[in-house]
């Protein structure tokens, strides 16, 4: 059923009013995040975990047979007929997905959060996910499963091949294509891997040595030292990128500019230094 629905709490008479092409449908969705503690509005969120399941309950205000506008339109009448009444458990008070801001409208336009703050996010989301480790933690697929979803990719490919399927490359593009990924390779010396390998050997997380750093864009040199993470914060680098070029993962490329140091760079940086 397309209509208007109302998720009603028994205990103090307030609600939730949305509206959904399929009801139904939508309120085993409210259930399945409800009970998961990752509805999308916290405060319903919050009076779900209060209350409890059986004193949240579905109640349809409107069935709605019009267009999705005439659906919306009449979701933000109801809503603007309990605003005066205080009895709203909804965010948002403006029915429909709010506009993408771009560009200097954006508030996080040209910023970067802080690392405490990137920090506190990533904890944020472990101590999530020990919570809610996913149902299928810990389990492989049968041999059916397998079967089956190897058949599925190879219907999916059949009916999606790319453009030039089955057309072999030309020389001439053969040697543009090596030509583009050598020019963003850089050959390490054995010397060099093994300071990758020494920096490497101290083991925690937050206070790790690294080797030289260069900017190919700024020019700019950072010299070897002991603790990366302070290195991030003091420069205002993203610590998981410099700790994949640190680590030999991105050992090949370079990422925002940066990359290892070659033993020249570092020999010229030593010299003037002195």
């Amino acid at each position: 059923m397309q209509g208007i629905y109302r998720i009603l709490n028994l205990i103090d008479g307030k609600s939730y009013i949305g509206s959904a092409i399929n009801i139904e449908q939508r309120w085993k969705a409210h259930k399945k995040d409800l009970g998961r503690n990752c509805h999308s509005n916290s405060v319903l969120q919050n009076v779900y975990n209060k209350y409890g399941a059986e004193y949240l309950i579905l109640e349809i205000v409107e069935e709605v047979k019009g267009s999705r506008k005439e659906l919306y339109d009449r979701e933000q009448y109801y809503i603007n007929k309990e605003i005066p009444e205080g009895r709203l458990y909804n965010i948002s008070m403006v029915v429909g997905n709010p506009p993408i801001l771009k560009g200097p409208a954006n508030g996080m336009y040209g910023k970067n959060h802080s690392f405490q703050t990137r920090e506190a996010q990533s904890q944020i989301r472990r101590d999530y996910f020990k919570v809610h480790p996913g149902t299928f933690k810990g389990k492989k697929h049968t041999i059916e499963a397998k079967h089956k979803n190897s058949e599925k990719h190879k219907e999916y490919f059949l009916d999606h091949r790319p453009w030039n399927f089955g057309i072999p490359r030309t020389e001439e593009c053969k040697q543009k294509i090596s030509s583009v990924k050598q020019s963003h390779h850089i050959k390490l010396t054995k010397e060099h891997i093994q300071a990758i390998k020494d920096a490497n050997k101290n083991n925690s997380h937050n206070a790790k040595s690294y080797p030289a750093f260069y900017n190919e864009s700024t020019k700019e040199f950072i010299p070897s030292g002991e603790n990366l993470w302070q290195l991030c914060k003091q420069y205002n680098l993203k610590y998981q990128r410099m700790w994949e070029i640190k680590s030999g993962t991105t050992i090949t490329h370079s990422i925002d500019g940066w990359r290892l140091a070659i033993p020249e760079e570092v020999e010229q940086y030593e010299s003037i230094a002195q």
